[in-house]
């Protein structure tokens, strides 16, 4: 039975701010509580505002990097935590895959990405379309496009929540071993883990984010509702047997004009922040393809293809050519000669319903 005294190791870790108790990280090891350090840590609003945005944040960015793979993929249960790199290097497996996209619009900092190699393996082979035993320069390129997705839609997210627009920098994806992390030493970091399925495979992601980052985003939803928390804990003025109201203190300076608050309508500035992130997308240029149809043949019979030889394809003659944006069927038509040239009148739209079913 303890006497009540408290043992070395107690004591250091009140020193240090931390507690010993472990929780699993999901990636092997474990992690202590939490801890608030120093000038550089968050406050509990601050973490309240962050984890509100990442559960906002997180069933979009699942549905979009699902829709790209043409498979289920959901993103959950996010975690906060606050670490500093010794912390993490103790919670990640020896070898890793780190996708670094620092934030340089809007919000400044420190972001990446921290997958286990099984993880990366499995969205670089949902990617390319083929199992990958191996990560290629061609799979770590693969996985940046997902993750440059995913990184994407998030920072639309909050953008439109804090009226702001905020973007990283492209990915750059690398294989290494955990001591050769990016992030700078002596620093404490806001660590976000995610439940994470695709395809039936759950793991764990984890998303890094700078103290810096976190307090850029948090700070421009924080202080309306502190400013209007701080005027309703004032307490009445009491002066003699006379309650007196913060409103009716100065009254020797005139009558006080009280209005009602007028709310505009939230529903009209979501609409004109939809319209104007729709406007910025309009010059994008995109990959416009005619399909007339497709074949499969041997290697052995493409290496010994000549003049003359004739290929069969899938379609029959007269059916409608297939209209392509980026690889996905939007319409259908057929094949005009306008002047000189070949052209395609537009005689089908493809549903939305149809263009849901062709992605998944």
């Amino acid at each position: 039975m303890s006497d009540g005294s408290l043992s070395q190791d107690e004591i250091d870790a009140l020193l240090q701010g931390t507690d010993d108790v472990g929780m699993d990280t999901g990636f092997g090891g474990t992690t202590s509580t939490m801890s608030l350090q120093g000038d550089s840590a968050l406050s509990q609003n601050e973490i309240n505002a962050f984890q509100e945005l990442l559960n906002s944040c997180a069933n979009n960015v699942g549905e979009a990097l699902g829709a790209m793979v043409s498979k289920t993929v959901k993103l959950s249960n996010p975690r906060i935590e606050i670490v500093n790199v010794n912390d993490l290097k103790s919670q990640i497996p020896d070898d890793i895959v780190e996708i670094k996209m620092d934030y340089d619009t809007g919000a400044f900092g420190e972001h990446e990405y921290i997958l286990e190699l099984n993880l990366a393996r499995v969205i670089s082979g949902l990617m390319m379309g083929q199992e990958s035993a191996d990560l290629t320069d061609a799979s770590l390129s693969a996985i940046s496009e997902a993750m440059n997705t995913m990184s994407g839609n998030a920072s639309t997210t909050i953008g439109n929540r804090i009226k702001k627009e905020i973007r990283t920098a492209p990915p750059l994806a690398e294989k290494k071993k955990k001591g050769k992390l990016s992030l700078p030493s002596g620093q404490s970091f806001v660590k976000v883990m995610y439940n994470i399925t695709l395809d039936g495979t759950s793991s764990t992601l984890i998303e890094i984010f700078s103290i810096n980052v976190v307090k850029d985003i948090t700070g421009q939803m924080l202080p309306a509702s502190n400013e209007m928390s701080g005027f309703q804990q004032q307490q009445p003025i009491m002066m003699g047997q006379q309650k007196m109201s913060p409103l009716n203190v100065y009254q020797g300076r005139g009558p006080t004009q009280v209005q009602n608050v007028q709310f505009g309508n939230f529903n009209e500035i979501a609409q004109d922040s939809q319209a104007g992130n729709i406007n910025l997308l309009m010059d994008v240029t995109m990959d416009l393809t005619v399909e007339l149809g497709r074949t499969k043949r041997s290697i052995k019979y493409i290496l010994g293809m000549g003049e003359g030889t004739v290929l069969e394809l899938d379609k029959l003659a007269g059916e409608p050519v297939d209209i392509l944006v980026n690889g996905k069927l939007i319409a259908r038509g057929e094949v005009v000669v306008i002047d000189e040239n070949f052209g395609v009148r537009v005689t089908e739209i493809i549903s939305p319903a149809d263009r849901l079913q062709e992605l998944t």
